[in-house]
C-alpha cells in the first residue's frame, strides 16, 4: 500500500451513496470529503466516525474513534474499514410513478378505467448513518433510482387504500345522490 493513499469520490447527482472498494487504510491515508458529501467509516457493522467536508489524515491521535480500528503489524499501523460516501446535495428532479395502471370501476359509467399517478419529488439525506444502516445495508451503491423503487411499493399501497376508501364512500352515499350534487355544481 502506498505511503499516502488517497480516498476521494466525485460522483454524479443521482448517486446518493458509494462504497469505497479498497478497505485497507493506514495512518497516512488521506480522506477527501467534498462540499456536498459526508464520509462514514464502518467496522464490523458499527459506524465509527462521520467526516464532514474537508481533508483528513486518518491519524488515531487526531481522530480518537479510530484508535479502536488500528492493528499494529511489523511497525506500520494499518486497519480495514468500510468507507462510505453520502451525497448530501438536495436532488429536486426525481421522477416517481405507479409501475402499472390501476383498474378502477367508474361508478357513473360502469366501465373500468385505467388510473396512473406520477410526479416529481426531491430527495435530501438528513442522517447519513441512519440511511446507511437501515436503507442501504451492504449495497455498494445507492442511487435516486433505488429510492424511487423502494418507495414505489409504499405509495402504490397508499393509492390503493385511498381509492378503496373513496369506493366505500360512494357505496354509502349512493350514485344517484352524487349525480345530483355533480349536476347541481355544473349548472
Amino acid at each position: 500500500m502506498p505511503a499516502n493513499k488517497l480516498i476521494k469520490h466525485d460522483g454524479n447527482a443521482d448517486m446518493l451513496v458509494w462504497k469505497v472498494p479498497d478497505v485497507e487504510m493506514s495512518e497516512s491515508t488521506q480522506l477527501i470529503v467534498n462540499a456536498s458529501q459526508e464520509a462514514v467509516l464502518f467496522k464490523d457493522g458499527v459506524a465509527y466516525d462521520l467526516f464532514t467536508p474537508g481533508v483528513y489524515t486518518l491519524e488515531s491521535s487526531k481522530i480518537p474513534l479510530l484508535q479502536r480500528l488500528f492493528n499494529k503489524q511489523a511497525g506500520s499501523v494499518r486497519f480495514t474499514a468500510d468507507c462510505w460516501y453520502v451525497n448530501k446535495a438536495i436532488n429536486l428532479n426525481v421522477p416517481w410513478g405507479t409501475s402499472a395502471s390501476l383498474q378502477i370501476l367508474d361508478p357513473f359509467l360502469g366501465i373500468v378505467v385505467p388510473v396512473r399517478a406520477n410526479g416529481q419529488m426531491g430527495i435530501a439525506v438528513e442522517d447519513s448513518r441512519l440511511l446507511l444502516q437501515y436503507l442501504v445495508g451492504t449495497l455498494k451503491t445507492f442511487t435516486t433510482d433505488s429510492v424511487r423503487k423502494y418507495f414505489r411499493g409504499i405509495y402504490m399501497q397508499s393509492i390503493i387504500s385511498i381509492i378503496a376508501k373513496l369506493s366505500d364512500m360512494l357505496k354509502v352515499v349512493g350514485i344517484p345522490a352524487i349525480r345530483r350534487v355533480l349536476h347541481f355544481q355544473s349548472t
